[in-house]
């Protein structure tokens, strides 16, 4: 089991990163498309929906169940797949998820703004 875990700033070409980093390494790519395969796949529709939902960063408070659950199966396919084959992990909090696990590299996405600026102007 080797694992990559990418965590990126908004606009810095994560996905493209990560996929490439796939690609060369002969690893799976675990992002949010492969993740909306595997939660339908597993008939966990209900949490295909919160994939694309905004996360509202530093809010206090406990999430509620149906989170905790979305959360659960989420972070159960994650850990399945990385005991079956090599990832590379695309954001859900894998540098989290994974931290202290032998066999990890944790990598951080950065840009300038100005960079950031562009991409997103271009998109």
């Amino acid at each position: 089991m080797a694992i990559v875990t990418i965590s990126r700033l908004e606009a810095c070409r994560g996905e493209a990163v990560a996929a490439e980093a796939a690609r060369r390494l002969g690893f799976r790519l675990l992002d949010r498309a492969l993740m909306r395969e595997l939660l339908y796949s597993y008939d966990l529709l209900a949490a295909i929906g919160r994939l694309d939902e905004p996360r509202a960063a530093g809010v206090p408070g406990e999430p509620d169940e149906e989170e905790r659950a979305v959360r659960a199966a989420t972070e159960g396919i994650i850990w399945h797949r990385a005991f079956r084959e090599n990832i590379v992990l695309l954001g859900f909090g894998g540098q989290f998820l994974f931290k202290g696990c032998p066999g990890t590299l944790h990598v951080r996405l950065t840009a300038a703004l100005e960079f950031r600026l562009a991409t997103a102007e271009a998109q």
